[in-house]
């Protein structure tokens, strides 16, 4: 009797979040340093990472106590709606991931769209776990309702971090790809930002020569 009262928990909607934790712990790695590492979580304001986390650790947690119902048309229906926003929030990491210097990857709506994008399967997540199996009195809207406040505070959490590897990109352009190099230096993703920095350094050391050759001449022509 308790071994199917432990069962239960496992056969829930929490199966539903499972491709996606496994997709998050697979490929954060490969995301722009600013968005996979530890650079992510720098100098973020304590009220945005308290909110996220907490908010984060109730929407992983809620559904394990949800039953799995997908018998009826309607139940399906909600079930679909999951899978497609599951889907989406996969497609909006691939620019990330395959071409991060785009011009996709590197404006606002890019960089933020994994940020976002988990709003549709989260509604889904909750349209589907409609009840719980623990007596508390609880509506589907209550999990959407938590949904919104994480996306919101993860939002502002990508933002302040688009902000700031704006800014900093336009005052150093070696520092994105430094920080490039030291996240990913056992990837492939290190291996092509040393080789953009050494174009970077090859650019700036032929400019410099030409200039140096240049000075004789200015100089031939104010004499």
């Amino acid at each position: 009797m308790q071994e199917t009262r432990w069962w239960r928990y496992l056969l829930s909607c929490g199966l539903l979040t499972v491709p996606i934790l496994v997709w998050n712990a697979a490929f954060t790695r490969f995301l722009p340093p600013a968005l996979g590492s530890m650079e992510f979580w720098r100098d973020i304001p304590p009220l945005v990472v308290h909110g996220e986390n907490s908010l984060r650790f109730a929407l992983v947690v809620l559904p394990f106590l949800m039953p799995l119902d997908v018998a009826t048309i309607a139940e399906r229906r909600r079930l679909a709606l999951l899978v497609v926003g599951t889907l989406v929030y996969f497609a909006a990491w691939i620019p990330l991931i395959a071409v991060p210097q785009s011009g996709w990857s590197t404006s606002r709506l890019g960089f933020l769209a994994s940020a976002y994008t988990p709003l549709i399967w989260l509604t889904g997540l909750g349209l589907v776990g409609r009840r719980l199996y623990i007596g508390w009195s609880y509506r589907w809207w209550v999990y959407v309702g938590l949904a919104c406040g994480f996306v919101a505070f993860h939002v502002t959490h990508a933002s302040i971090v688009y902000a700031r590897n704006t800014r900093e990109r336009a005052a150093d352009p070696f520092v994105a790809v430094t920080h490039q190099t030291a996240a990913h230096r056992s990837t492939g993703a290190g291996i092509v930002g040393i080789v953009v920095r050494r174009k970077m350094i090859v650019s700036l050391s032929d400019q410099q020569e030409e200039r140096r050759e240049d000075c004789p001449r200015i100089l031939q022509a104010v004499l």
